[in-house]
């Protein structure tokens, strides 16, 4: 119950730093404010208590209760305070940020009845991590209007988990959570913020280099907003945080150019299967990936999406992982269609390794007479083609498919040439 008494204690505090007629403006507001009983006298003790922690920062407060009015926010003044002295309590310059900022953010909240939901998140935050809390409070206005706010939690918890990893990143990931709620769900929120993670780097000086990591958190959700899909924005994320493991500068160029290489894909589909046998390429090579995403959605739009298109390029795409196996330059090339460069690369591989033994653990048979003929052995070509085979075949010696041994090692460089001009040519005959 609010008395005279109160009332006037809580004048004489607060004109210690405000005017009389501003004191009593103030207290003629916060004692009309009908929403919370006892508004006066809880004032009063929290203004006390925040005495006790830091004068400083309760003069700070005070100074800042004209600002609490003009934005209308005089309702909330117990819940302000009461935040603003856990926040005191862990750094006093934590606290005076809050009471010199708060008025403001917290008028720029909409709707005015999820404030007071605002003030108890950052509450429970601030129990755990000032830092975080007074950054969710900075960023609440846009937070509120892009997610609900039963989510606020689960959203938050990604960022306090980040603290226990790299506290840097993690009050970035809160800074930026308006912009990638927008294009991502929650459930992608972890993915990304790893993402981000991984392109942490050590400078000259061996200390640590956080530029790539916030630009990556502050213009990714740009760059993934170009991608309609959601699914697709998804697979993206793991695509490059696979290729960032390996090699960071992959994992940012494969974000910044994804939206162009995927655009000339019309359907959804096509595009999520280019990313899943991506991401099965990231797993080996970061540059031997970088190469297929570069050309697979080039070759999928010009040979098309059917069933029969679709089987040519997993086609395509298998003996590359066959030359991948063996040489991650000739991989590359592969995929680059740089058909030269990669026989080369497959046969220095193979060089000097015995016959029999490297015969043996091919992935698979050269048996696919649906997409890339290939034979078992030298017998099996017709008499007209044995001719081209030992004088054609990537420059081979004369002579050597005479010798069956010779076969096995051959083999890679003799699926890749066919499934080259398979992939380049899509010529009926292959």
């Amino acid at each position: 119950m609010e008395t005279p008494d109160t009332h006037t204690q809580l004048i004489a505090k607060l004109a210690e730093e405000l005017g009389p007629v501003t004191v009593q403006h103030l207290v003629s507001g916060l004692s009309e404010t009908t929403e919370k009983s006892n508004q006066v006298e809880g004032v009063l003790l929290l203004l006390d208590e925040l005495t006790e922690v830091s004068p400083k920062v309760v003069r700070a407060a005070i100074e800042s209760f004209p600002d609490l009015q003009q934005q209308g926010c005089l309702s909330d003044a117990v819940a302000w305070l009461d935040l603003g002295i856990v926040l005191a309590e862990s750094s006093g310059a934590i606290g005076l940020k809050y009471f010199k900022e708060s008025p403001l953010v917290l008028g720029m909240i909409e709707p005015l009845s999820v404030r007071s939901v605002v003030l108890n998140r950052a509450l429970e935050l601030a129990e755990r991590d000032a830092n975080v809390a007074l950054e969710f409070l900075r960023i609440s206005p846009d937070m509120v209007r892009v997610i609900p706010s039963d989510q606020f939690e689960a959203w938050l918890e990604i960022g306090l988990e980040l603290t226990q990893v790299d506290f840097v990143v993690a009050l970035e990931y809160v800074r930026q959570l308006p912009a990638v709620a927008r294009v991502l769900p929650i459930q992608q929120a972890r993915a990304w913020a790893m993402f981000g993670l991984k392109l942490i780097s050590r400078n000259s000086l061996g200390k640590t280099d956080y530029l790539g990591t916030i630009e990556f958190l502050r213009t990714s959700p740009l760059i993934l907003g170009d991608h309609e899909d959601l699914s697709v924005r998804a697979k993206v994320i793991t695509v490059g945080s696979l290729l960032a493991e390996r090699d960071s500068g992959a994992g940012i160029a494969w974000l910044s150019e994804s939206p162009r290489l995927l655009r000339v894909l019309p359907h959804e589909g096509g595009r999520l299967k280019i990313l899943q046998y991506g991401a099965l390429v990231a797993e080996q090579d970061a540059d031997t990936a970088l190469a297929y995403l570069r050309r697979a959605p080039e070759l999928v739009s010009v040979i098309g999406e059917s069933t029969e298109a679709m089987a040519r390029f997993e086609a395509w795409f298998t003996a590359g992982m066959e030359v991948l196996a063996y040489s991650a330059e000739g991989a590359r090339a592969y995929f680059a269609l740089e058909s030269q460069k990669a026989l080369t690369s497959v046969d220095a591989a193979l060089s000097g390794v015995p016959l029999r033994r490297r015969g043996e653990p091919m992935p698979s048979r050269l048996d696919n007479q649906d997409s890339c003929s290939g034979f078992d052995s030298p017998a099996a070509l017709p008499a007209e083609r044995r001719v081209s085979a030992r004088r054609g075949w990537a420059g081979e010696k004369p002579g050597l498919f005479e010798h069956p041994d010779v076969f096995g090692v051959i083999a890679p460089s003799v699926v890749f040439q066919r499934c080259f001009m398979c992939a380049s040519s899509f010529s009926p005959a292959c």
